[in-house]
């Protein structure tokens, strides 16, 4: 059995309505099999430290933003994913922040009804079933008074 490497990534939305929201996601420059793809802000956990804690590190070094504490993410799910070459562990977080740079990602208008089908092979394969169950999640909650307090919307 292969080790299994802890990541964290954070999905950025905004713009929630009545038939979706939008995305934010870099392109991948690194090497690898997910080279040329959009990705969501994120990486490996490094040890001692939290999924949460890594989720804001990785977004300030990657989108290389002042993203304090302060600005709320929510957990989502963790997702097991295999890689030919590796097993890892995906913690992810939703955040909310509109001004993200542009010259660092684009963002993607995720409607309900087709999620994230028209993103097919600009995305890696688990990143499918996270915009998917997210895009459900979001629609389902998004009209409640709690999502509303919680991300103040």
């Amino acid at each position: 059995m292969r080790n299994i490497i802890p990541a964290s990534i954070v999905l950025f939305i905004k713009d929630i309505d009545d038939s979706g929201y939008s995305l934010w996601m870099q392109k991948r420059t690194e090497g690898g099999s997910t080279h040329g793809m959009w990705e969501f802000p994120g990486g490996k956990i490094e040890a001692g430290e939290s999924p949460l804690d890594a989720a804001y590190r990785e977004v300030a070094e990657e989108v290389e933003i002042d993203f304090p504490k302060s600005n709320k993410l929510l957990k989502f799910k963790d997702y097991p994913y295999q890689y030919e070459d590796r097993d890892i562990l995906l913690f992810t977080f939703l955040g909310l922040k509109a001004d993200l740079p542009t010259d660092k990602g684009k963002w993607y208008k995720i409607n309900y009804l087709e999620k994230s089908s028209h993103l097919e092979g600009e995305i890696p394969p688990i990143n499918h079933q996270i915009i998917d169950e997210m895009s459900d999640y979001i629609k389902e909650q998004s009209t409640t008074p709690f999502w509303k307090s919680l991300w103040a919307l």
